[in-house]
């Protein structure tokens, strides 16, 4: 769509020039407005024969979306009935969705308003398998967005709106499908675009809040995501709080994830740190536990001298391994000076992360080997206490490069720096 020829062109500029703005010398104005496109304005390139092309989609797209409202306003030529069924056609179409936002940000608001009540209408919540993404919502979303003021759209527009994209979290499943490219996340499409309107959104009031949540047993990014958005939208941090107080681990980390981005204030920090130490369902095992998560947040949002304290006192504590090496990786990645090195030093006989930074001093396979997996490096580490089996050296030999008739002596040379035999273990804590 993007490539005309040039002798076309030239006839659509003079016709132009002649009927709407009566140029007596239409047909060289019109070459030399084309020539001064492509030369000196750079919005026109030339594609080679006689072929021009806008030099960027965007000027296409944003002539496209004024020829429209053109056609609605100034001549009459399109009804509504016309550019609803335009949305109708191409509202599911990717290349399409600028030109319809554009449109949008150029109508009327009345207008505007029924084009977002159309495409709500589009959706029937109650039919929908919580999978196969509306990408209608996004859309009117968007065109919400593109609108110049917003308390001209009846809110009952917005409200119906709001509470269909409510729907969609509450009631959705993972949240992520298959896309041309990629795994495309459309939870995080509708919190991108809802994030442009704020808490400016017409009609939130209708929403009433009581603790809901998108519940799954399986991961879903509109549990990921349901903090944020409320947040951006309604702004009360009361509801977040809430949520904090939730049995669902991924609810709880991004709940103190959202808090911390939008209120990094003393309240936040120090009910992030009674999250560190809150032991949900007993030990910590995966790194997005909100135990886990809570240190992370500590460490970016306020990474002081306090903060560094409390983490050296849970490193040496040594109460819950997987904190404990959550902790060691960002006392590493935030502070690498050489009080933190020899910190770890000290904690290579019981601490896997610890084990593994003073591993990878002596080589990569060092570091790979006290993982639990040394191909999937985000699953933990071994205890440095355990022997390292026979089938797990060769695995972290492999990954590391180093040839079946030299693993023998990468084993002994490691275990020579780290001060014990990797195949027996350290021994620490364990009785005599």
């Amino acid at each position: 769509a993007n490539i005309i020829q040039g002798e076309r062109l030239t006839d659509l500029v003079e016709e132009y020039l002649r009927e709407e703005l009566h140029f007596d010398q239409a047909r060289e104005a019109a070459n030399a407005l084309v020539k001064q496109l492509r030369e000196r304005n750079f919005i026109l390139c030339w594609l080679g024969g006689d072929s021009y092309a806008f030099i960027h989609r965007t000027f296409l797209e944003y002539f496209c979306a004024a020829e429209i409202v053109h056609q609605f306003e100034k001549k009459k030529s399109l009804s509504l009935e016309g550019l609803l069924a335009l949305y109708d056609a191409h509202c599911r179409d990717d290349d399409w969705q600028e030109v319809l936002r554009l449109i949008c940000g150029q109508l009327d608001e009345q207008f505007t308003g029924q084009i977002i009540a159309y495409l709500t209408d589009r959706v029937d919540i109650e039919k929908w398998d919580g999978e196969i993404p509306p990408p209608e919502l996004v859309l009117a979303i968007w065109c919400l967005s593109e609108v110049r003021n917003l308390k001209q759209i009846d809110e009952e527009i917005g409200a119906d709106l709001l509470l269909k994209v409510v729907d969609c979290f509450l009631q959705g499943g993972t949240g992520c499908y298959s896309g041309p490219d990629d795994l495309i996340d459309f939870s995080e499409g509708l919190c991108t675009a809802a994030k442009t309107i704020s808490s400016e959104w017409p009609g939130k009031s209708r929403f009433q809040f009581y603790g809901q949540f998108p519940e799954h047993d399986i991961f879903s990014t509109y549990q990921i995501n349901w903090p944020f958005f409320i947040s951006d939208v309604f702004q009360q941090r009361q509801w977040i709080e809430e949520l904090i107080q939730k049995n669902s681990d991924d609810i709880r980390h991004y709940s103190l994830a959202a808090l911390a981005k939008y209120w990094t204030d003393d309240k936040t920090r120090q009910l992030i740190i009674q999250n560190i130490f809150s032991d949900y369902k007993g030990a910590v095992i995966y790194d997005g536990h909100p135990s886990n998560a809570a240190l992370k947040l500590l460490v970016q949002h306020w990474p002081d001298d306090n903060t560094r304290r409390l983490i050296t006192e849970l490193i040496q504590q040594n109460k819950r391994k997987s904190l404990c090496c959550r902790a060691v990786e960002l006392l590493a990645e935030h502070w690498p000076d050489e009080d933190t090195r020899q910190l770890i030093k000290k904690q290579i006989l019981l601490n896997g992360a610890a084990a593994s930074l003073y591993g990878k001093e002596h080589s990569q396979f060092g570091q790979l080997v006290f993982y639990d997996s040394p191909t999937l490096l985000a699953f933990g580490y071994n205890d440095p206490c355990e022997k390292i089996s026979s089938d797990h050296i060769q695995k972290a030999a492999k990954a590391a490069g180093i040839p079946p008739d030299k693993i023998n002596e990468a084993v002994h040379s490691l275990s020579e720096h780290m001060g014990w035999d990797i195949t027996k273990g350290s021994g620490a804590g364990k009785p005599v």
